[in-house]
């Protein structure tokens, strides 16, 4: 009979060291989750800053229509009517910028706040772009790899062989 508690006595400490081996996965997972959310919410400030560049050039170009309109109109050549519309269409690209600028301040904020940075840390959005580098891969050993990298998978692997010892 010697011996034969050994499994029962040690249970407690094997228990404690899977919970650890797990709450570590999760800690990981959570950080993995994390930074795609940064990364994601970085990204749509890039996305929202080349529309605020569209908005600009379309004010732009609607400034110099609305000009050419109040010249032709000043030669005779075009209708009142088209000088309005070609100054409410300018007007209306200007209200868009404001709204454009203003929805950029406001998102950039709240990337600030969720970075946790300080009231009075300024915030940009600058990218850079940066070389790709072409990757060869065998499919097969690609899901081989991301089964085996997948830490909730592992969890949920090791708990129901754990329960199935048991």
């Amino acid at each position: 009979m010697r011996g034969a508690g050994h499994e029962v006595a040690w249970e407690g400490l094997v228990q404690a060291e899977r919970s650890v081996v797990y709450a570590i996965r999760d800690y990981e997972l959570y950080r993995e989750g994390f930074s795609i959310d940064v990364a994601s919410r970085f990204y749509d400030l890039v996305q929202q800053k080349q529309s605020l560049e569209n908005q600009r050039r379309t004010l732009e170009s609607q400034v110099l229509r609305a000009q050419a309109g109040r010249g032709a109109l000043q030669r005779r050549r075009s209708p009142e009517l088209e000088v309005l519309r070609a100054k409410r269409s300018e007007l209306t690209s200007q209200n868009s910028l404001i709204e454009a600028e203003e929805g950029l301040k406001l998102s950039l904020d709240r990337f600030r706040i969720f970075l946790g940075l300080p009231d009075g840390e300024a915030s940009t959005c600058t990218t850079r772009s940066r070389p790709s580098v072409e990757v060869n891969y065998e499919v097969e050993s690609a899901v081989g790899v991301a089964l085996a990298n997948r830490l909730d998978w592992v969890n949920r692997q090791e708990q129901l062989e754990t329960r199935a010892a048991a």
